[in-house]
């Protein structure tokens, strides 16, 4: 199978990062997610919902959302918080072409009229807005195509997004049905969590003439996707082309990955897909061309960091909450990474990639 979207930058200006925001049940900003996730916090918490076994489901939830709130309007908080931080960024957007992109789940989509009464509240006027209901790695063709709108000159801002939650009964019964509810007696169930989290991507001409700033340069980003029966056995073959797609372009340019945040999370199936995707992504080549072809793109410092540690599994915000991480870990220098890569996947069928270059700053300590 082929990646069902992609974009690089290559030669081209690309798109900058100007602003990011975060909500979940870490932090409830950007400067907040990435604290607590340095702190190594753990957030996580007994839900209201009581699992087969009479014990109380493990999540990772915003308390300061009502625990009466769930689905589509828990959703409609978790963006209306997010994107509260943004208002200052977002404000001379107006009268620009303005795209907006959300990645959401795949089951429940939020309405799209729930999510564009949030976006006008900070927009003063609803942009064009497209829902990707397609899991964790939606963000990864969320990207794509907003970059490639970027850089042909049909927009000249795109926000970037996504949100979800396990938070509502209709979710919950399916997660226990399917047996992906932690419910302390399980420890391959994964420990659901919840969040929102944006990023405000620029044409380099625009952001030069708002004079905003750039945070982190878009290198790349796809999805990738492959018709998998529940029962097929795992071989990580769209896992790892989704990685070579970004390694390949690092080696390219002999450039090292230094960091990678992925939604990895304690399933056997995703443990394993990692196990055998990665090595073949970072192999440095070169076994049939005499080492002609070698280049070692893995950094000897490259970082590895799983997001559902500390956040739990955030389905199609975690990759945009890793690279809120990421862009405001540069910012204070810790760690210093200039390329960092975000992946997220399901438990079948999808896998998506963002890399981002960041700024250099010398790292803290």
């Amino acid at each position: 199978m082929s990646l069902a979207a992609s974009y690089f930058r290559g030669a081209s200006h690309g798109a900058v990062v100007a602003a990011v925001s975060a909500c979940n049940g870490l932090g409830l900003t950007a400067e907040q997610s990435w604290a607590f996730w340095r702190a190594e916090l753990s957030p996580f918490v007994e839900s209201p919902f009581v699992c087969d076994n009479g014990e109380r489901a493990t999540m990772c939830l915003d308390r300061t959302i009502p625990v009466k709130v769930s689905g589509t309007a828990r959703e409609a908080a978790l963006i209306r918080r997010a994107l509260a931080a943004l208002q200052a960024d977002l404000a001379p957007l107006r009268g620009l072409r303005v795209g907006v992109g959300l990645a959401t789940s795949a089951r429940h989509p939020p309405a799209p009229a729930v999510v564009a009464r949030e976006l006008d509240r900070v927009l003063g006027a609803a942009p064009a807005l497209q829902l990707l209901p397609l899991g964790p790695a939606a963000f990864g063709r969320a990207v794509a195509e907003a970059a490639s709108a970027l850089a042909g000159g049909t927009l000249d801002a795109a926000l970037v997004g996504a949100v979800d939650t396990a938070y509502d009964v209709e979710r919950v019964a399916a997660l226990l049905e399917e047996g992906r509810l932690f419910d302390g007696e399980h420890p391959e169930a994964p420990i659901h969590g919840e969040g929102a989290a944006f990023l405000l991507l620029l044409r380099p001409d625009v952001a030069t003439r708002l004079r905003s700033p750039a945070l982190a340069t878009l290198e790349g980003a796809v999805l990738d996707e492959e018709a998998l029966p529940a029962d097929a056995p795992v071989d990580g073959a769209g896992l790892t082309r989704a990685l070579r797609a970004h390694t390949a372009v690092l080696k390219k340019a002999r450039a090292p990955l230094e960091w990678i945040l992925a939604d990895v999370n304690n399933e056997e199936r995703r443990t394993r897909e990692w196990v055998l995707a990665l090595p073949r992504a970072l192999a440095p080549g070169g076994l049939s061309t005499a080492g002609k072809d070698y280049v070692e793109v893995a950094s000897p410092r490259l970082r590895t960091d799983f997001l559902p540690v500390c956040f739990g599994d955030l389905g199609a915000a975690a990759i945009p909450t890793a690279l809120v991480v990421a862009v405001t870990a540069a910012q204070h220098g810790d760690p210093a990474a200039r390329n960092v890569l975000a992946v997220g996947s399901d438990a079948r069928a999808r896998r998506g990639a963002v890399l981002l270059s960041l700024p250099f700053r010398k790292e803290n300590g």
